[in-house]
């Protein structure tokens, strides 16, 4: 799932977002390392704005030792109506993160998480010093998520890491429309009533959506923060 890519037009004139160039190699490429690492190899790629840059570059991902589907978008769907676009085709449990963030959160972890806790939805949450940059997240003391929290509101150092656990059966996606933002517009309405938990991890994260954030992360490649 990725946007326009506005804010690092200057990098990604040619190509969609998640396709930026990070020493030679597009961001979503780091992705897939990081899933394959994390014993996940059938890889759903909804695509919209240029999304056959990325199907031109990893065709059905046999070169990178994957298995990748397409499922390409007419219309920009947001991050929600991709995942209710795509939702035929995934399994009972399934994984979705954003096409232009990395949070390396140990995923069986993250899923043992997930099903001891009986849990309709697990959103990972990434601790961040600067915490105003971000909106944050609350959860009581059982890790179930009660708020979110605007950028400057009573910051709890709790972010959405962008990287979720579904089971598919508990929502009602066909009532849903068929644009939506799955951070504002979904998530603030289904811990009314549905189990969702937040599984906290101090693993390393990144949002490359700005030239700045975009830059460090290929220092931090430099630098063997990144271990993939």
């Amino acid at each position: 799932m990725g946007g326009l890519g506005t804010r690092l037009r200057n990098v990604v004139k040619d190509r969609p977002k998640p396709m930026a160039l990070i020493q030679g190699k597009p961001f979503l490429e780091y992705q897939i390392e990081w899933l394959k690492k994390n014993g996940v190899k059938n890889i759903i790629f909804s695509t919209g704005y240029m999304g056959e840059k990325i199907e031109e570059y990893f065709h059905s991902g046999e070169k990178h030792d994957v298995l990748i589907t397409y499922v390409k978008e007419k219309d920009l769907l947001g991050t929600g109506g991709a995942i209710k676009n795509a939702r035929d085709i995934f399994d009972e449990q399934f994984l979705a993160l954003n096409g232009d963030s990395m949070f390396m959160v140990d995923i069986k972890s993250m899923v043992k998480f997930h099903n001891d806790n009986n849990a309709d939805l697990t959103i990972s949450l990434a601790r961040v010093k600067e915490k105003s940059k971000f909106g944050n997240v609350k959860t009581n003391n059982k890790s179930q998520i009660t708020e979110f929290v605007e950028k400057g509101d009573s910051p709890t150092g709790l972010i959405n890491g962008g990287v979720y656990y579904f089971e598919k059966s508990k929502f009602d996606w066909q009532s849903l429309p068929d644009k939506f933002s799955i951070e504002r517009d979904f998530f603030p309405q289904v811990i009314k009533n549905k189990r969702v938990f937040g599984f906290v991890s101090d693993s390393y994260f990144i949002d490359i959506g700005t030239e700045e954030d975009y830059e460090k992360f290929g220092k931090d490649l430099s630098d063997g923060m990144v271990k993939l």
